[in-house]
């Protein structure tokens, strides 16, 4: 596995992110291999040097960036709904395997500013769309102005999406829901929810969330079969303790890779819907 990606629709301030491989807790138990552990120490979002430091790119031109040691702040303009972060937890050319019994771990420690307030109107989807994929050993190893590009076409890989709200609308969208990449000739990663269809598994209700607040999410795949992958994912911060989290799992003949194999991507889209 290579690529990760997100996206969300607030002003999101990552301060921490570890990857690591197997895992069975959120802190690596002593057998794990870690993959990347970045505190942002180095006050630098785009120096590669694993595993010390992952580079973050975003896709959007007006999408600003301030970078302090301990946080890198993503700034949506108000003319954009969303972006596409991106981060590759692997060196080029040595792709993650994932045997039977092993497990991907991806922990994010994050905060808003920003965030869509109370009473905002239903038509706001404020959420976080996050993904791991493999690459196939194309890369996008810098900014660029547009989350469409011809190195996400072919991706495979699964994504969480899970909302993010001050105050949930009368329709309350699932607080999580697993899909898998079905559609792969778009080259804009994220931009439509037909390309994850049908889900892989979905339940929960979302919390309230708030400003200036750290949250952790940790986000788990797990092969647990030939057949068989497990996703797993928490949220945790604020007033969330542990029991908010889901975890599914897929049969399938034919599991789509990262779940296997993948050359280390980070892709997420973050969107903010003004």
């Amino acid at each position: 596995m290579k690529r990760i990606a997100a996206a969300c629709s607030a002003f999101v301030v990552p301060v921490f992110m570890m990857c690591y491989i197997p895992a069975a807790s959120a802190a690596p138990p002593p057998n794990s291999i870690v993959l990347v552990n970045d505190t942002i120490a180095d006050g630098d979002r785009t120096n590669q040097a694993l595993p010390d430091s992952i580079a973050l790119f975003k896709a959007q031109t007006n999408t600003t960036v301030s970078v302090a040691p301990g946080a890198a702040t993503f700034n949506w303009s108000t003319t954009t709904s969303a972006d596409l972060v991106l981060g590759y937890f692997a060196p080029a050319g040595m792709p993650v395997s994932l045997g039977v019994g092993d497990a991907l771990t991806i922990q994010l420690t994050f905060s808003f500013t920003g965030l869509n307030p109370v009473g905002i109107p239903g038509t706001q989807s404020p959420g976080l769309r996050f993904g791991v994929f493999d690459s196939r050993g194309s890369r996008v190893e810098t900014d660029t102005t547009s989350a469409s590009q011809a190195a996400y076409n072919g991706d495979t890989g699964y994504a969480l999406f899970t909302p993010f709200y001050q105050s949930p609308p009368a329709t309350v969208p699932t607080a999580f829901d697993f899909r898998r990449r079905v559609v792969l000739t778009s080259t804009n990663l994220f931009n439509s929810n037909n390309d994850f269809l049908p889900s892989v598994g979905s339940s929960g209700t979302p919390p309230n969330f708030v400003d200036a607040t750290d949250y952790t999410l940790v986000y788990r795949i797990a092969r647990l079969s030939a057949t068989e992958t497990q996703f797993y994912a928490s949220i945790t911060g604020g007033s969330l303790d542990n029991t908010y989290n889901y975890s599914v799992t897929e049969t399938s003949a034919t599991p789509t890779r990262p779940s296997t194999t993948s050359s280390g991507a980070y892709r997420a889209r973050t969107s903010r819907r003004p």
